[in-house]
């Protein structure tokens, strides 16, 4: 099965071949390591999005505070 997902390639490759010299200075891991991965960055986006729209609402509610004292 392919079961190893080659990061320079960008394929998935099965357990023999990342062995293999071809791949032997590549960095590899498992399905279940990139998902974990992926997860994480998913995590991170949620955060900054979270923190954007934050800064935002604060940024909108300054300004608003400010044009009603002109």
């Amino acid at each position: 099965p392919l079961d190893v997902i080659c990061i320079e390639d960008k394929t998935k490759i099965c357990s023999q071949c990342a062995l293999s010299s071809t791949h032997s200075t590549h960095t590899l891991v498992t399905d279940e390591e990139f998902m974990n991965q992926i997860d994480k960055l998913i995590d991170m986006f949620d955060e900054i999005d979270t923190t954007i729209k934050n800064f935002t609402d604060i940024m909108n509610k300054n300004h608003s505070e400010n044009e009603i004292k002109l």
